[in-house]
């Protein structure tokens, strides 16, 4: 008793049809990178959006808290926002890091920042680069992908 079947002449695949499976695998392999590059870049500027605005909140705050202060821990990937007696700790997506940022921002009670000369907070995900700028006087805060 045989267990192996001889294969018959003109079974298989042809060169052809191999070829169109490799082609249709390769145009969805191209694809799925690119979707999934994007999805990391969106991250980036998720992450810049979701903390320039609770910089924004806390700037808000600080005009009727009087205290406001939001303190940037680098080597946790952590910002915490103290109000009055409370502190909230935010922490940045795994593949999101901060790269430069005062140690604090001090709002003032018309919610613009103690620091004459304005604040700079740079996220990075390796690839690109999201600027955080509270500007002085106007207390402004811009968020941009570079």
């Amino acid at each position: 008793m045989t267990l192996i079947k001889p294969l018959k002449s003109g079974s298989g695949f042809t060169i052809i049809e191999l070829t169109i499976v490799i082609v249709i695998l390769s145009i969805l392999v191209s694809i799925i990178y690119f979707i999934l590059k994007n999805l990391q870049s969106m991250s980036l500027e998720t992450a810049a959006q979701k903390c320039a605005a609770e910089i924004i909140a806390a700037k808000n705050s600080a005009k009727t808290n009087n205290s406001v202060a939001i303190k940037f821990e680098t080597d946790k990937k952590t910002y915490v926002i103290y109000r009055g007696n409370t502190a909230d700790t935010l922490q940045l997506p795994n593949e999101i890091y901060c790269i430069n940022s005062p140690l604090i921002i001090n709002f003032n009670n018309r919610g613009i920042s103690n620091n004459p000369s304005g604040d700079t907070i740079i996220l990075t995900d390796g690839k690109k680069n999201a600027v955080i700028n509270v500007y002085k006087i106007t207390g402004e805060v811009v968020a941009k992908i570079k």
